[in-house]
């Protein structure tokens, strides 16, 4: 890829992880990106419109636990409520435990299997897990005063619960500090969250290209989430996929062999997931019209290499970009993967292509999700390396699919 694009790349990236910074729904980086977004959009000359949604915005202003006069490194759950309580603590190893215990008036510690991993937001549309909403009904019926996790990790600590429809406050702790509550069962704990919420609204960002040819040239989306969690900057997740997505919309833009739209979708970290809640029924209306979407999802990080992976695409339509594959081999083929912003599109049965980093699946732990996923951790020429790809290979390959064939199940 010529280096002529790193400066629009460069541009994208510093302005939403390093200006803007975090952008959780609803906040005031959310929005400052979604009119940065249209902003480059409507200049690339694209019709844009905004789809906009309720949600609230929450904040934090800090969080403590305190016991036996010591205080402890804390983590406040994400959409967590308010609390000032001072109440005796008690340990939940397993779900019968947590059952046979009066929580009264108490302060529960979760630990081991009950804490092990993320809970799965309450109305997260997309699947659920049994267990955890079996313990989170539990919960609700004993009513706690506050709810502690103890994270299995002693460093990169993330929030076990994110969810602003569970109405019990909590924190999570490190392993360390939860060794040292679970010594200390029956002793008073001093829990302290200031937090705070307000009615917002979010949107996604829609453009159609003024060059649209009527549905005479294949159909083609490309999408990008540009909202982060609280705390970090998303550089890698997901300002690198919105930088690729804009690049390349501003390079399609005036073809007249393709007809494109770009959708920034707003809410893929969010609990309830708002953006694509609200954008499902376009996709049920577009999915017999869409010839083909690409996702751009936590691309380019450092030295590793970027994955494509095809999903619900002819054979012809495969072997062809397998065919111009050798042109970019930092850029190899993967299975498909249910994680990012094109499984709708590839549950309904629309063809779907999505490009993520080799080490996407692991950063979550370490990078992504935290105040470390910042610009220096994202290659540029990476980067430039998927929009090329993107461009002469996919976009290629789906303009010389014969009409009748882009969406035939056949090869």
């Amino acid at each position: 890829m010529s280096s002529f694009i790193f400066p629009d790349l460069q541009q994208h990236l510093d302005m939403l992880s390093r200006v803007i910074g975090p952008r959780p729904v609803g906040s005031a980086g959310n929005l400052r990106a979604e009119a940065y977004i249209a902003q480059q959009l409507e200049a690339a000359g694209y019709e844009v419109r905004h789809q906009h949604f309720e949600c609230d915005d929450w904040k934090l202003r800090s969080a403590s636990v305190e016991i036996d006069g010591v205080s402890l490194p804390v983590r406040s759950n994400s959409y967590s409520m308010s609390c000032d309580v001072c109440a005796p603590i008690v340990m939940a190893h397993t779900f019968d435990e947590l059952k046979s215990l009066d929580l009264h008036g108490c302060v529960v510690v979760l630990h081991g299997g009950l804490s092990a991993d993320p809970w799965q937001p309450r109305h997260f549309r997309f699947f659920s897990i049994k267990d955890q909403l079996r313990l989170r009904e539990e919960l609700e019926r004993a009513q706690p005063l506050a709810v502690i996790t103890i994270s299995p990790r002693n460093e990169h600590v993330r929030p076990i619960i994110e969810d602003g429809d569970f109405h019990i406050p909590s924190v999570t702790v490190n392993s360390v500090s939860g060794a040292r509550l679970v010594a200390s069962e029956g002793h008073l704990v001093h829990m302290r969250i200031d937090s705070w919420s307000q009615p917002s609204t979010g949107a996604n960002v829609i453009a159609d290209s003024m060059m649209r040819p009527r549905g005479l040239a294949p159909q083609v989306l490309l999408c990008a989430h540009y909202d982060t969690k609280h705390e970090s900057p998303g550089a890698l997740d997901n300002a690198s996929g919105v930088a690729a997505m804009l690049v390349l919309a501003q390079h399609l833009a005036t073809r007249r062999d393709v007809e494109l739209q770009c959708v920034a979708l707003n809410g893929h970290d969010h609990f309830a997931t708002p953006g694509q809640n609200v954008y499902q029924s376009f996709i049920d209306d577009a999915c017999d019209s869409l010839d083909l979407v690409i996702n751009f999802d936590d691309i380019g990080y450092q030295t590793t290499s970027n994955t494509v992976a095809f999903m619900n695409c002819t054979d012809r339509f495969v072997q062809h970009v397998r065919e111009l594959m050798s042109a970019w081999p930092d850029i190899f083929e993967i299975g498909p993967w249910p994680q990012g912003d094109h499984a709708a599109f590839w549950s309904a049965g629309v063809p779907s292509v999505a490009f993520t980093s080799e080490a996407s699946f692991t950063l979550p732990d370490r990078v992504t999700h935290t105040p470390l996923d910042v610009v220096e951790n994202v290659n540029t020429a990476s980067i430039a390396d998927v929009v090329d790809f993107a461009e002469h290979a996919l976009i290629r390959a789906i303009i010389s699919m014969p009409a009748r064939r882009r969406r035939d199940s056949a090869s």
